[in-house]
C-alpha cells in the first residue's frame, strides 16, 4: 500500500466520540491514561485534570466507552473537597462507569495533555479479557476506592490510609482497578505519573498529545512537568504532521 494511502487509512481507522478521537484497538483490551496537571490546576479543577485518570477499553464494547473506577459519593460534585478527603487517606465505595467524558474533558486543557495507550498483547486470564467482570461491577461492585497509600504521605505528610492493608485486594484506584478483573497493569502502587511512565515503555504502548480539544503534534505537549513521560513515549502524530 502506498505510504500516503496508508496514512489516510490509519486516520480513517480512528474512532471518534465527541471531540476526542480515540485510536482503534490493536488487541482485545486496551488501557488508556493521562497524568494529572498539578502545575496549572489545583484540586478544584474540573473532572480529572488535576488527578489524572486511567480507564479500560474493550474491542467488544462501544468504541467511545472508557470504563473507569471512581469513588461513589456525592462529593464528585465538589472536587476540591473530594480530592482533599482522599488525600487525607480516606476511602469510599467504588463504582464503575463509562468515564469517556472525563477523558474528553482532559483534551480541552489549553496546556496540553499526554494520553498513553497500551494495547495488551498478552493472553487474557478470562475469555473476554475481563469485559464481563467489568460489566458486572457496573451493576454491583464490592470494591473500595482510595488514593494510593503513598499519596497521603506525599501530599499531606501523613502515613494514614484506610486501605493500607487492603490495597490491591479489595481497595483500588483507577490505575489498579484493572488488576481486579484479571488484567495486567504496569505497576501496583497506582501512583501517577510513574505508572504511566512505565506503561509507555511496554510492548504495544504509544502516546498522543491532545490540546484545546484536538490531537496535536507531540511538541505541543512538551512541559517540564511531563519531562519523564514525554521522553518515555513513542508518539503517534496527527496525519497533517506526517
Amino acid at each position: 500500500m502506498h505510504a500516503l494511502h496508508l496514512v489516510a487509512f490509519v486516520a480513517c481507522a480512528a474512532i471518534k466520540g465527541g471531540a476526542l478521537e480515540l485510536p482503534s484497538l490493536a488487541s482485545e483490551v486496551q488501557l488508556v491514561g493521562f497524568p494529572g496537571d498539578q502545575t496549572n490546576y489545583n484540586e478544584s479543577a474540573p473532572h480529572m485534570r488535576w488527578t489524572g485518570h486511567v480507564g479500560v477499553r474493550f474491542r467488544n464494547a462501544p468504541q467511545d466507552t472508557v470504563f473507569g473506577f471512581t469513588p461513589d459519593t456525592v462529593l464528585r460534585n465538589d472536587m476540591h473537597t473530594l480530592v482533599s478527603t482522599l488525600l487525607d487517606g480516606n476511602s469510599f465505595p467504588g463504582k464503575v462507569s463509562n468515564d469517556f467524558p472525563d477523558f474528553e474533558d482532559a483534551t480541552y486543557s489549553p496546556f496540553g495533555v499526554i494520553f498513553v495507550f497500551w494495547d495488551i498483547k498478552a493472553a487474557c486470564s478470562e475469555k473476554d479479557c475481563g469485559l464481563s467482570s467489568v460489566r458486572k461491577d457496573m451493576m454491583d461492585v464490592n470494591k473500595s476506592y482510595a488514593f494510593p497509600p503513598e499519596a497521603p504521605l506525599k501530599y499531606r505528610g501523613t502515613a494514614y490510609s484506610a486501605c493500607t492493608s487492603t490495597w490491591g485486594e479489595s481497595c483500588f484506584n483507577c490505575a489498579t482497578y484493572p488488576k481486579s478483573v484479571g488484567l495486567p497493569i504496569p505497576e501496583d502502587t497506582g501512583m501517577l505519573p510513574g505508572y504511566l511512565e512505565k506503561m509507555a515503555l511496554l510492548h504495544g504502548s504509544f502516546c498522543r498529545c491532545y490540546k484545546s480539544g484536538r490531537w496535536h503534534s507531540k511538541s505541543d505537549c512538551w512541559a517540564e512537568r511531563n519531562r519523564l513521560l514525554f521522553n518515555h513515549c513513542t508518539f503517534e502524530q496527527p496525519v497533517e504532521d506526517l
